[in-house]
């Protein structure tokens, strides 16, 4: 989260964004799995062009003011900031996790 953005409302993201603008935490994807076509948001035991990743951040995780978030791929490692390509990343209105909260994040991507 950079500190200079409006909490109520950040910068939308930009092609050119590459790191996270303050990383807070990072974790692997814990399901990834396609999703049916007919607008459900189920999950398809068939190949389609819609994937869901997901992963849950528990009590002790990503604990504090969270603004933007990120998908990460190629080298990434899950102990260490800004590695691997960023693929995806979006910005949202100022949410404080607390250390009695569980955050589950799924990146919906459709091809």
């Amino acid at each position: 989260m950079n500190p200079n953005w409006d909490k109520s409302n950040p910068p939308d993201p930009t092609p050119a964004q590459e790191t996270l603008e303050a990383e807070l935490s990072r974790k692997q994807f814990s399901y990834v799995g396609f999703v049916k076509t007919d607008g459900s948001g189920l999950p398809s035991n068939v190949v389609t062009n819609i994937v869901d990743f997901q992963t849950i951040f528990t009590e002790s995780e990503a604990v504090g003011p969270l603004m933007e978030m990120g998908m990460f791929g190629g080298d990434a490692n899950p102990l260490i900031a800004n590695s691997g390509l960023m693929v995806n990343y979006r910005t949202m209105a100022i949410l404080t996790k607390p250390n009695t909260a569980t955050l589950s994040i799924i990146f919906r991507i459709t091809c």
